[in-house]
């Protein structure tokens, strides 16, 4: 949510949370930006990657429901409409719109006894290739 500004940027209005069994498919197709991020691939195949990819991925600083910046990473993913279109005729069944949610608990960002915010647990990626491609440790 506090990536998204708690929907008040631009592009970023609508929050969606998607059943955490499709979360694997969309990092399997997921292109990492920068390129810098994408170690593993040549400045022309990063671009190609980027091109026919649906799905971007960038790490972010990560911050706590109050705001605050903490210490982990936070993946944000940049769905492109086609990829929604698809995922939604092929895999997805349950794709909730929680966005009139997140606006009325922006207004509890001051105060966090208040702030409700979703469960979130750590995602844990097995393929060594996703990981890899994604940036993270292969530990």
């Amino acid at each position: 949510m506090y990536r998204s500004g708690w929907a008040t940027k631009e592009g970023q209005e609508r929050i969606l949370t998607l059943p955490r069994v499709h979360f694997g498919t969309l990092l399997r197709d997921a292109v990492a930006s920068p390129a810098a991020a994408a170690p593993h691939l040549k400045a022309d195949e990063w671009k190609a990657a980027v091109a026919r990819s649906d799905v971007h991925l960038q790490w972010d600083p990560d911050h706590a429901a109050g705001s605050h910046p903490v210490t982990r990473r936070a993946l944000q993913l940049v769905l492109r409409v086609e990829t929604l279109r698809r995922s939604s005729d092929e895999r997805l069944t349950n794709v909730e719109d929680i966005t009139d949610f997140v606006i009325e608990q922006r207004s509890n960002i001051r105060r966090p006894e208040e702030l409700i915010t979703p469960q979130e647990d750590v995602y844990p990626v097995h393929d060594p290739d996703t990981a890899r491609r994604i940036g993270l440790d292969s530990e």
